[in-house]
């Protein structure tokens, strides 16, 4: 089934990217630049998932997820920083998913499809 997903990325590159693979998979996607614009839009709109690049300037992936997290269900991380610091504290502040940079097509969608499968079999 497909899903309504956020990209957050402060480069329009790998929104792009990003936002091709999983709408060429079905999904219905929209992308924000930045951590405030993404609060705007979940409060605004119905997200099943969203996808937050953890360095982005004014407000890191870490604050926007603990902040997004009353409005989208799902949260999957990207990075090209997996320190074991980082990783931890994402996953304390709920996120769901990691996805290393640079992104791998089939790595991102398995771990959209699980997630995603993850929230339709606690419903």
């Amino acid at each position: 089934m497909p899903a309504k997903i956020l990209i957050v990325d402060d480069h329009e590159a790998i929104r792009t990217i990003i936002d091709s693979i999983l709408t060429h998979a079905g999904h219905s996607c929209m992308t924000a630049a930045t951590g405030e614009t993404a609060l705007q839009m979940a409060r605004r709109f119905r997200f099943d998932l969203a996808i937050l690049d953890v360095n982005m300037p004014h407000m890191s992936g870490l604050e926007v997820l603990s902040r997004i997290r009353r409005f989208v269900p799902l949260v999957v991380m990207v990075t090209a920083n997996s320190s074991v610091d980082t990783v931890r504290e994402a996953v304390a502040l709920g996120c769901d998913g990691y996805v290393a940079k640079p992104i791998e097509v089939g790595v991102l969608l398995a771990r959209v499809q699980r997630v995603l499968a993850r929230q339709r079999i606690e419903i």
